[in-house]
């Protein structure tokens, strides 16, 4: 008899827990929202790039880049991804060791990212101020952008494909543990009871409620909004990289018609409906003024998302210590896009108990790298 699973939540996490299970399980998610992606994944903008984010984190994106490049027939009929490239400035000679740090640790995954000089970064762009790239930069030239909508709707596809059930406007109120009968839960939703021999909490920032409201311990996640707007430049950008700054102070990319742009602030909140504040956005347009000798305008866009972090920084994939029917796949920490494909592939390996892709073994990660236990 084929396992029944509930997954919580139609983000990305949730979308590619379905997929991957739904092969040998029989799979429902519920989603609080009227679509999927309606928080995190759908206020993102994603590249594929092993310098931005801690090294687990990196790793994990490297282990999904074929995924991206040649994912599973019937997935999609596009590319997912488009090369862009990734230039790390910094606006101040102290940070020159930050961007030689960047390059040695980079090492450990793609290889292929090297330190630039000022001259270099201003042939790469010639609207840098000269204070923006005083210690010159690191390029990572095989990062690539990721269609993050595209991504979503082939997970969906193939969910649904292979019989995935999706019930929107359908919030989880709780879970019941059964102590005898046919299943192992009862589940509690506005639309009705149902139930399930197990639970994939894949609920984003709402990760920690949920868990209480089945009867699990929290592990202290925390979400934290992210400000991100669009603009219009006088300019040809569609040879430009993404540029990140090494001190976390602005990043921005080209976009179709414009750029993107976000204060790359983390900013403690209660999971709930993130919106802009007009005092980030001015701090976000003086950076970028203070970063390039273009005319900024007002945004044509303006948009908050949520990224959830546990307290290590770390994804928490795999069961809970207190009940093995109970999984995490939660705190993503803002890559959850590039490193789905990998994180699903956890999940799917402690979930029906199977070994891990050799990939994950080489660079020694395995089914409890990621565990809630490290918590417990």
């Amino acid at each position: 008899m084929r396992t029944r699973v509930l997954v919580i939540g139609a983000g990305i996490a949730g979308a590619s827990a379905a997929y991957h299970l739904s092969d040998l399980c029989d799979v429902t998610v519920i989603e609080s929202e009227g679509h999927a992606g309606f928080h995190s994944t759908g206020r993102s903008a994603a590249v594929l790039s092993t310098t931005s984010g801690n090294p687990l984190q990196c790793l994990l994106a490297e282990a999904s880049r074929d995924f991206f490049l040649k994912p599973p027939v019937g997935f999609t009929n596009q590319h997912l991804t488009h090369p862009r490239g990734l230039l790390w400035i910094a606006c101040s000679k102290s940070s020159q060791s930050k961007l030689d740090r960047l390059v040695s640790r980079d090492q450990l995954t793609s290889k292929t990212s090297r330190r630039i000089t000022l001259e270099e970064c201003r042939r790469l762009m010639p609207g840098f101020r000269n204070e923006s790239i005083a210690a010159g930069g690191v390029l990572e030239p095989d990062c690539i952008s990721i269609d993050v909508a595209e991504f979503l709707a082939g997970y969906l596809r193939l969910a649904r494909a292979n019989s995935v059930k999706f019930i929107f406007d359908s919030r989880f109120t709780r879970a019941l543990r059964i102590k005898a009968g046919k299943y192992r839960w009862k589940v509690v939703t506005t639309k009705g009871e149902l139930f399930f021999d197990a639970i994939v909490n894949a609920a984003g920032a709402w990760s920690d409620e949920v868990a209480v409201l089945a009867g699990i311990p929290k592990i202290g996640l925390q979400a934290y909004k992210r400000t991100v707007c669009t603009l219009k430049l006088d300019s040809d950008l569609d040879t430009w990289p993404l540029v990140m700054d090494i001190d976390s102070q602005i990043y921005f990319e080209p976009i179709s018609g414009g750029l993107l742009v976000s204060l790359s602030e983390e900013n403690p909140v209660i999971a709930g409906d993130a919106k802009p504040d007009e005092i980030d956005i001015a701090l976000m347009l003086d950076r970028l003024k203070n970063t390039l000798n273009f005319n900024i305008g007002r945004p044509t866009s303006a948009w908050a998302g949520l990224r959830t972090f546990a307290t290590d920084k770390l994804p928490v994939v795999g069961p809970d210590a207190t009940d093995e029917s109970f999984f995490w796949y939660s705190a993503q920490g803002g890559a959850g896009i590039k490193t789905a494909p990998a994180l699903s592939t956890i999940l799917r390996a402690t979930f029906l108990d199977v070994e891990l892709p050799d990939m994950f073994i080489e660079n020694s990660i395995s089914k409890d790298t990621f565990s809630s236990s490290r918590f417990k």
